[in-house]
């Protein structure tokens, strides 16, 4: 592996999407809008975007305007082959993204839900375009039942494993934004069999929390049966709720693991007294020996959100 993609999630002045060649040690930007999630699909990158000011020609050739939240997919050349503006379906702050099983599962940080878009090859009305020739359209969906007003909870994370899907958030709470002051109440959900028909349900069940009191949760990753995920405030990774890894900088988010490597992101935290110049970081380290650091880069940029490893 020599190829990686990294998501920037600060403003669009330096935020977007970095590529590290790995074996030439150089970085450079490759979209310039603020990213967080990123998966692979095909020939595609499919990113969730925070911030799209692109007046490209839609389907009924009608200029897309100005969104905030969009679903983008890029080619394998890093062209932009689709841009869905999913802010119509009322969601925002969009977070993690996952393509699998032939649907797109994104966090609507905003909106307290995950919803999960079926890939269709057929255009029908409401339909967004996903890549060059198919389409998408707003499936299910599963909102935490306790959140009353938006970014209650914080989702952040989605993982999907062979038997569960699991997501992080920075905690059960009602008001908007109220884990702010209860930073240390983050947990872990398995949200398995909750989904509903996308807009056809007010009342949604409650899941299973998994994992509590943990200080801000994210980038929940699956390798070999092993659960990862960082604990971003304390600068630690988690695997199989027990300690892997320490650190002592930045603010730890962006977890990727690919055959024999595991990636870690270090950003500048918004909750820390970390420098003002702190640029982002990225270790490559071996999976089998944590400790043994193989590479690390220097991102341009304040806030690291995820990876993905270039198509070949």
């Amino acid at each position: 592996m020599d190829k990686l993609l990294i998501t920037c999630t600060n403003d669009d002045k330096d935020g977007g999407i970095y590529l590290w060649e790995i074996n030439r040690g150089t970085i450079s930007r490759i979209y310039e809008y603020q990213c967080m999630g990123i998966s692979r699909y095909k020939n595609y990158y499919a990113i969730a975007s925070q911030s799209l000011e692109q007046n490209t020609m839609y389907l009924d050739g009608i200029p897309n305007g100005h969104f905030q939240h969009s679903i983008i997919c890029l080619d394998n050349k890093f062209n932009i082959a689709s841009e869905a503006p999913v802010s119509i379906f009322g969601m925002g702050d969009l977070h993690d993204i996952i393509v699998f099983d032939s649907k797109v599962w994104v966090v609507d940080t905003i909106g307290n839900r995950i919803i999960v878009f079926q890939i269709t090859n057929k255009y029908k009305k409401g339909c967004l375009p996903f890549g060059y020739s198919e389409f998408i359209f707003p499936l299910l969906e599963w909102r935490d039942p306790n959140a009353q007003e938006p970014d209650s909870s914080h989702m952040n994370g989605i993982c999907i494993t062979k038997k569960n899907i699991i997501v992080s958030a920075f905690g059960r709470f009602s008001k908007y934004r109220e884990y702010v002051n209860r930073r240390d109440d983050g947990c872990i959900m398995d949200i398995t069999d909750l989904f509903k028909p996308f807009g056809m349900s007010q009342t949604f069940e409650e899941p299973r929390i998994v994992k509590n009191k943990i200080y801000d949760p994210h980038s929940i990753v699956m390798h070999d049966n092993d659960l990862y995920y960082v604990e971003s405030k304390k600068r630690r990774i988690v695997k199989n709720w027990q300690t892997l890894l320490e650190f002592d900088l930045g603010y730890v988010r962006g977890l990727f693991i690919r055959k024999n490597f595991l990636f870690v992101g270090f950003s500048k935290s918004r909750h820390s007294d970390t420098d003002e110049n702190f640029n982002c970081n990225v270790l490559m380290l071996d999976i089998k020996n944590h400790n043994k650091k193989l590479n690390s880069a220097n991102i341009p940029s304040k806030e690291i959100y995820s990876f993905v490893n270039v198509l070949p």
